[in-house]
């Protein structure tokens, strides 16, 4: 289950972050370091259906999360 989680965060923080940076990347390229760019340029290319694969396992996530760091009797508070 680790892998699933790094992929599906690796997925949407790439391109969430690309999304955010896309124009400023493409109009002043010159303002970020070859290594920024780098980093954010796997996001540009990434397919929609990742992206919405990787969100559709949130909930399998969760779950996974609950399982492993909360026992039967306790009680796990996370945002909706």
């Amino acid at each position: 289950m680790t892998g699933v989680v790094a992929t599906a965060e690796a997925v949407v923080h790439g391109d969430t972050t690309a999304t955010l940076h896309r124009r400023w990347i493409s109009e002043r390229p010159g303002d970020y370091a070859d290594q920024v760019r780098a980093r954010i340029a796997p996001g540009l290319f990434c397919p929609a259906t990742h992206y919405v694969e990787a969100l559709m396992r949130r909930g399998q996530i969760a779950a996974y999360w609950i399982a492993a760091c909360c026992p039967p009797s306790s009680a796990c508070r996370s945002p909706a």
